[in-house]
């Protein structure tokens, strides 16, 4: 077993100026208030959370063309991170993981999570259960904004996965905690720890990431 009771401080990058605002007053899985493209008014979207859930339980845990096809429908619309971010800890194993395939898609396609869809992505991460879905976020983790108050959140489940039984996931939440830590010394730590992992898979991506990062 890794140990990791050495303290990686991960980083939180500046995010993007978003065009849209969440309505606090009213359910937030449902309503949302979006400026229109020439900055004229408003425009309210509805959808709720179960709808989209509905629509991930036809996903097979194989065939990721479903999942094309809900992304395709939906990413436009204001509410669909959000929807997204809520459906990340579901208990059912294809919802969970077809709701983390859409998200690395869309943040890969530039898509950006508003801060409080971050923080409750992160505070569910826990309920996390199923290998494909950590996968997706520590993959997708490169790509979003992390408010710094779940940070600590963060950085406690990025170091319970360094131990995870697939290497690939050990893998990608080296590299995650990598370009997350704050100080050089520390990714380098994470670094030369790992590079002693029994996979070939994770020693691989550790040699990728010290030659991207440079030297000591």
């Amino acid at each position: 077993m890794i140990d990791m009771s050495s303290a990686i401080i991960i980083c939180c990058t500046g995010s993007k100026a978003l065009n849209r605002q969440r309505i606090n007053s009213l359910d937030a899985r449902k309503w949302w208030v979006v400026r229109d493209t020439v900055g004229k008014g408003y425009k309210v979207s509805m959808a709720t959370v179960d709808d989209l859930r509905n629509e991930l339980t036809g996903y097979d845990g194989r065939d990721p063309s479903v999942l094309s096809e809900i992304a395709a429908r939906h990413e436009d619309q204001p509410w669909f991170l959000s929807s997204l971010a809520d459906l990340v800890p579901d208990e059912e194993a294809v919802v969970s993981e077809g709701a983390t395939w859409i998200i690395k898609a869309m943040v890969e396609k530039g898509h950006d999570f508003l801060p409080q869809d971050v923080e409750r992505l992160v505070v569910g991460l826990d309920e996390v259960t199923a290998w494909q879905a950590q996968l997706h976020i520590c993959q997708s983790l490169v790509h979003m904004s992390v408010p710094q108050k779940v940070e600590p959140i963060l950085k406690q489940w990025l170091n319970s996965l360094l131990d995870a039984p697939r290497p690939f996931v050990r893998a990608w939440a080296v590299d995650a905690m990598c370009r997350l830590c704050d100080k050089h010394s520390d990714r380098w730590t994470l670094l030369e720890l790992m590079s002693e992992d029994k996979a070939a898979s994770v020693r691989s991506r550790v040699r990728n990431l010290m030659t991207e990062f440079g030297e000591r």
